[in-house]
């Protein structure tokens, strides 16, 4: 079962909705002991019942889980819990059906910051009092909360639309679902720059725009660059690789549908070499071009040979570790030295990347 948590206002009911209208999932209707807001339908958006009737299905063996929030009582029942269903749980309900091992639970964790919930509350004419009871009573019962759920989903400001978020936890919970009963993932490591987008042609533009040379991406048969390039240049990757040029990257051909196909299945992590400075940029590219990334998948680290792994995907020779079981060395002009070794591969494109570990054992 799909499970959704998150505080006041931070947009749960919403995601749920759309994924139950979209992405054909069933609404867990749950059972409470408050009386129906406005516009709520029992039997719909819950089921209304008393406290005697709530303590006397609870004592049956009711409920798969309940809770007790803002001087009410919630509660699922067991028979709801399938995996073709969502709910939108407290953490307490959440943890409860967690502990029932007969039972397959996936949560979501829909972040959003006090301060932009409370705006939201405001903006939408909410109740004051109603909304500053709900707000408090968040207040402790969600410390923790980030290292119980399966995935978190941030949405700071609102800036990404309910519709995308649906998307994003469907994907997420599918995939997830379908790999539970798989005994092994592979642990795949891949470099970011001249693998997964165009910094290096980007560069090179820019160098020659202001130098006026000419040089091309083919010309350049070393990693480092700077031979290359006129003297006065001094570094052109202090002088060119700003975040502002970091932010106009383009994904290389093919990256994105076979890295979220990846992400899918595996446990995928970028591993960069990026300057510090530039940590927070890199990391805010990965979150615009692809939907299923989460800063925990970003792995910055000087020295890539420290980094274990099953596989590593790169595009510079010296970089190919050791500590990973096979090597896919991504074909550029820097790197057409011989291989010898028998773990690492040469591969020309993405779908060369997605055919070798399909079928990798």
């Amino acid at each position: 079962m799909l499970v959704l948590v998150g505080e006041s206002s931070s947009g749960k009911s919403t995601i749920e909705k759309i994924l139950c209208e979209e992405y054909g999932y069933k609404k867990v209707t749950s059972y409470t002991t408050r009386q129906p807001r406005s516009g709520e339908v029992d039997g719909v958006d819950y089921h209304f019942i008393s406290d005697e009737r709530f303590d006397t299905l609870n004592n049956e063996g009711f409920f798969a889980e309940t809770g007790y929030y803002n001087n009410w009582h919630y509660g699922s029942s067991i028979y709801d819990c399938t995996n073709d269903k969502v709910a939108v749980l407290t953490p307490h309900g959440m943890r409860q059906l967690k502990k029932n091992k007969g039972l397959d639970i996936i949560s979501f964790y829909i972040k959003v910051p006090r301060r932009d919930r409370l705006m939201k509350i405001l903006e939408r004419g909410d109740n004051i009092e109603e909304a500053y009871r709900r707000n408090i009573s968040d207040v402790g019962q969600y410390d923790g909360i980030e290292d119980e759920v399966d995935f978190i989903v941030e949405n700071n400001g609102y800036e990404t639309r309910p519709e995308f978020m649906a998307k994003h936890v469907d994907f997420q919970y599918k995939s997830t679902l379908m790999n539970r009963n798989k005994k092994e993932k592979l642990t795949i490591l891949c470099d970011i720059d001249g693998v997964v987008n165009d910094l290096v042609e980007k560069v090179i533009a820019a160098y020659n725009k202001k130098y006026n040379d000419n040089i091309n991406v083919n010309d350049i048969t070393e990693y480092n660059i700077q031979p290359f390039l006129k003297p006065e240049c001094k570094n052109v990757w202090m002088e060119f690789c700003t975040d502002e040029l970091l932010s106009t990257l383009e994904l290389t051909q093919d990256s994105l549908k076979v890295i979220t196909e990846l992400m899918g299945k595996h446990n995928f992590y970028f591993l960069s070499r990026t300057f510090p400075a530039h940590v927070m940029a890199k990391d805010q590219w990965l979150r615009e071009k692809f939907p299923l990334y989460t800063d925990k998948m970003l792995i910055t680290c000087a020295n890539k040979h420290l980094v274990h792994g099953d596989i590593l995907i790169d595009d510079y020779l010296d970089n190919l570790n050791e500590n990973v079981k096979l090597n896919l060395i991504f074909d550029k002009p820097w790197n057409q030295a011989k291989i010898k070794s028998p773990n690492i591969k040469r591969v020309y494109s993405w779908n060369d990347i997605k055919a070798i570990i399909d079928s990798y054992k």
